[in-house]
């Protein structure tokens, strides 16, 4: 225990001691997947921490993992803090080599300069009033009075106009985000029919639409100052509303817009479980599962030189053991747990990693700054699903899409290059 406890020490030391010397010369920014690694799994550690605490009858204990791995939370703790001590060094190791990164990363950088940017809100108002009737008409095709009360989820007439309207739905939350500025009721209005729509269908698309919302919104606010208190305002309703979204299918026999409201009502409580459960299966399960396969995985080398190789799984011998590699039927083992059963190679695999995700960081900030932002938002999306991934699935599942990530920062140098 005394071991155990010191350890921890050293890695909460030298992990501080790191990020430090980093921001000492760079600015946070939330399109750097460094600052997304280390914001995510610094809230993990937290979050786990206090979860702990939390009364045992009340925890969801999915596969009663909560009570087998109650006994590991110190040693699980370090897995963690340990990982990420590795990963900060491979940061580190990357600014001392490249020069031009402290220069890049120094600025505050800035995606869209709404300044700069001669908005007609006159047409961008007509333009929603257009997109917002077409959206309602197909919807009403699709559903017609079956979008307010109906016996089963999905329609016995649904057809492929979701597809239209649900992208229509979210180019209305852009728009009416983007009107607000100028045209607050007709905006309003606008996104209250939008969410109405998306908690009608029950899709949790609904949330999505809101997000959207709030993000494009986000970028009409100047002041760094007013989107930090904007965002500490929407998070938390954001996340209630997403507790709310997914408790629509299940919590009544009935469904449609009038029933699904009525839980809003009747049913207040399935919100705040299902707001905790999110809370939990986003930060907590991975953690305990890993602490599962930490215990149960059988390291072979073989296996994890599959688990690394890029190549298909049918021209590897995955799937001669990918049933293995799961704590059940249902969930699969970690890549954390997975990797903490190598030392030396998870040492120079996270090393690695952070020397990778600067590498991206740099590449990200220099497309931005040069205002080509596909390849950046297409890097940002690719490693968000490599960290939460690499929290709850296997190894093999989650490096994928560092080698997705490589190949679209190799397609756009070929291209730089083909150019120059």
């Amino acid at each position: 225990m005394e071991m155990t406890l010191f350890y921890t020490f050293i890695y909460i030391l030298t992990s501080f001691i790191i990020i430090i010397i980093l921001f000492n010369k760079r600015v946070f920014s939330i399109v750097s997947p460094i600052d997304l690694y280390i914001l995510f799994f610094t809230a993990v550690i937290i979050i786990n921490c206090l979860y702990i605490y939390y009364p045992k009858q009340q925890k969801f204990d999915i596969y009663n993992l909560d009570t087998l791995n109650a006994k590991n939370f110190n040693k699980q703790v370090n897995v963690f803090l340990r990982m990420m001590m590795f990963f900060l060094i491979g940061v580190y190791i990357y600014i001392l080599k490249n020069k031009n990164y402290t220069q890049i990363s120094s600025k505050a950088i800035q995606i869209i300069n709404v300044e700069n940017i001669s908005i007609n809100y006159t047409t961008i108002k007509k333009i929603m009033i257009i997109v917002l009737y077409l959206c309602c008409s197909l919807v009403f095709f699709d559903y017609g009075t079956e979008l307010f009360y109906r016996l089963n989820y999905i329609p016995q007439k649904s057809s492929m106009l979701k597809t239209i309207y649900t992208i229509l739905l979210i180019i209305l939350s852009v728009l009416s985000a983007i009107s607000f500025k100028k045209n607050k009721i007709p905006a309003i209005i606008t996104i209250a029919i939008v969410l109405l729509i998306g908690i009608g269908l029950g899709s949790r698309m609904a949330t999505v639409d809101l997000i959207v919302f709030v993000l494009t919104y986000s970028f009409m606010l100047k002041s760094k100052r007013i989107k930090i208190k904007y965002f500490i305002i929407w998070i938390p309703l954001i996340i209630v509303f997403f507790g709310y979204n997914i408790a629509l299918r299940t919590e009544t026999n009935i469904h449609g817009l009038i029933p699904y409201l009525n839980i809003f009502f009747k049913k207040p409580e399935v919100i705040y479980k299902n707001t905790l459960f999110n809370i939990y299966y986003t930060f907590v399960y991975g953690f305990i599962a890993t602490s599962e396969t930490i215990k149960l995985y059988h390291e072979n080398m073989g296996n994890l030189i599959t688990c690394i190789n890029p190549m298909p799984g049918n021209l590897t011998d995955w799937y001669s053991f990918s049933q293995r590699m799961r704590i059940n039927i249902y969930a699969p083992y970690t890549s954390i747990g997975e990797l903490a059963k190598f030392p030396i190679f998870s040492f120079i695999y996270y090393v690695f990693l952070g020397y990778y995700f600067s590498y991206c960081d740099f590449h990200i900030k220099f497309f931005i700054q040069a205002k080509k932002l596909l390849v950046p938002a297409i890097t940002i999306i690719l490693l968000l699903l490599f960290i939460v991934f690499s929290f709850e699935y296997n190894l093999r599942s989650s490096i994928r899409y560092l080698y997705y990530s490589a190949f679209i920062l190799m397609l756009s140098k070929i291209k730089i290059n083909g150019k120059a």
